[in-house]
């Protein structure tokens, strides 16, 4: 008991910080590293949106036919000429279209995105304190603006996060209750149904329970198999349009450059006074690096912000980074395949930090037992973190 108040206390004064952001934000314009304002009093208008807003009038105001008919038009096309996304996810076009989201009413929208991002930082939080995060280090996490920024630019990034907060809490929990289960499929079906690569959550349910849990008989496996396998398939024809979209653009200059180089620039060798079956290595290596700093944050700035701005952003990345390769050396195979499976899609694609909000603590929590780990190394001295897995 003697640790309520402190979580309570902890948890509120991110709850405040949050309050205060939205106030700033909502009475003094922000902007995003294009320029765009960002306000709860203004409509959306980056991180995609109007693609999120169309898809709530194909999805709501449509009749379900001419969804269906696109699909099909899709799939009578060439292999070559696939591209485009024909419609998002139906959680955050619905949330559009119940809040009646427009120019005058955003209010209803933007104070949902705060109650999530309330939410997925109690879960956090909650999950972190019974692990043994020191309250100094809770206090930063419950203060970081990385996640914060989410709450008032608004996208499917913050509902995914919260989809995933759900998911890892229960499915990692050594409770064995019917909640439990409903839970963590309640996770799964909404993270698919709000963000494609929400379909890696699924690939590894799928695969840990089939390979990784010794308690299952094969008989359940064997449903597990079919049943996996059927919605699969599902998924793969509703998420082929997207993936194919990604891959076309992440390899098309000059949409996204990894220190100024592009995708394609790197398959193909950046280091030309190299040997061409040493200059692909590499280059391939440094390609998958780049990706990996990209993803922590590690990055220059998209625009041309103050440096201020981008070491606050970046500071995240001194943790996350450790954090990440923590969970790859020395924790158990579950986890790293839910990490592995959480990555694949962004490595396939374009790599950006804003894509780690849904394992940003998660990260950060590994990365304290990373610098831990290494403090007590050194000193021996002092006391190790509490093992969770």
């Amino acid at each position: 008991m003697t640790h309520i108040p402190t979580f309570a206390a902890v948890f509120i004064a991110g709850v405040i910080f949050r309050l205060i952001i939205f106030g700033v934000a909502a009475l003094s314009l922000l902007h995003n590293e294009a320029g765009i304002p960002v306000s709860p009093l203004l409509v959306q208008q980056g991180i995609d949106f109007h693609f999120y807003v169309e898809s709530a009038e194909k999805l709501f105001a449509t009749q379900a036919n001419s969804i269906l008919q696109s699909f099909s038009d899709y799939y009578n096309q060439p292999l070559s000429e696939m591209l485009g996304i024909l419609v998002a996810g139906p959680v955050v076009p619905a949330m559009i279209f119940l809040s009646d989201y427009h120019d005058g009413n955003t209010l209803p929208l933007s104070l949902t995105y705060l109650l999530i991002g309330c939410a997925t930082l109690f879960i956090w939080l909650r999950w972190m304190q019974e692990n043994g995060m020191p309250t100094r280090l809770l206090i930063l996490f419950a203060l970081l603006p990385n996640s914060i920024w989410f709450t008032i630019n608004i996208s499917s990034d913050l509902p995914f996060a919260l989809c995933v907060g759900i998911f890892y809490t229960a499915y990692f929990s050594k409770r064995r209750d019917r909640t439990r289960i409903a839970l963590i499929m309640l996770a799964v079906v909404l993270a698919v149904f709000t963000r494609p690569n929400g379909v890696s959550i699924f690939l590894f349910l799928i695969i840990d329970c089939l390979f990784f849990q010794s308690n299952m008989s094969r008989q359940r496996r064997f449903v597990i198999a079919g049943v996996g396998a059927m919605v699969g398939f599902v998924l793969a024809v509703y998420l082929l349009p997207y993936f194919v979209s990604i891959v076309k653009a992440s390899s098309a200059a000059p949409v996204y450059t990894y220190f100024g180089a592009h995708q394609s620039d790197y398959l193909n060798g950046i280091f030309p006074s190299l040997p061409i079956w040493l200059d692909l290595p590499i280059s391939w290596f440094a390609l998958f690096g780049s990706k990996i700093l990209y993803f922590v944050g590690l990055r220059p700035s998209f625009s041309d912000l103050s440096l201020w701005i981008v070491v606050i952003r970046a500071a995240a990345g001194v943790i996350l980074l450790p954090g990440l390769l923590y969970i790859f050396l020395r924790c158990n195979n579950s986890h790293r395949i839910f990490v592995a499976f959480f990555l694949l899609p962004i490595f396939i694609g374009p790599s950006q930090d804003r894509y780690n909000l849904a394992i940003f603590p998660l990260l950060f929590f590994f990365g304290w037992q990373a610098y831990a780990g290494m403090i007590d190394g050194f000193s021996r001295r002092s006391p190790r973190p509490r093992e969770v897995l």
